[in-house]
């Protein structure tokens, strides 16, 4: 999932939760948001999962269906590369992308405010755990040659 597409649910789940909160039970806003989220992601409407995270913040059973046939469940990120630039790591990230892999790009650069801090630590790209294997494959197919 990407930032914007995030936003966006954040948004969503925001609304939802406004028209929830009044009569809901005493709970942390964020049980509501992380459960809306995620059945979003899930492929579920926008009713659906209002209703999802009402079952999860009244701890109702499960909250959230499992993932549809087909969609997997990456697993925890695990670090496959750190690069020497945010602009090089969301290369790689777009060619692991481009494969059906889960994958994401993090440097510690302020939120892009501060790019320059990229040089103590340069940028990370992670993988979904279960496409660790599938990544590193297809980053050594694609390596290009060094003399030297």
């Amino acid at each position: 999932m990407d930032v914007p597409r995030l936003t966006e649910l954040l948004r969503e789940a925001e609304e939802h939760h406004s028209r929830y909160e009044p009569a809901a039970p005493p709970h942390h806003w964020w049980d509501f948001y992380a459960a809306y989220v995620v059945a979003r992601d899930r492929g579920r409407t926008a009713d659906q999962a209002d209703a999802d995270a009402v079952r999860h913040v009244q701890g109702a059973g499960s909250p959230i269906p499992p993932p549809r046939p087909g969609q997997r469940d990456g697993g925890p990120p695990v670090l496959l590369a750190v690069v020497g630039s945010r602009a090089e790591a969301d290369l790689m990230v777009g060619l692991l992308v481009s494969q059906g892999l889960k994958a994401a790009a993090v440097s510690d650069d302020a939120g892009g405010q501060e790019p320059r801090l990229q040089l103590q630590g340069g940028a990370r790209v992670l993988v979904a755990a279960a496409d660790e294997a599938a990544a590193r494959r297809l980053l050594a197919d694609t390596a290009v040659p060094t003399d030297g």
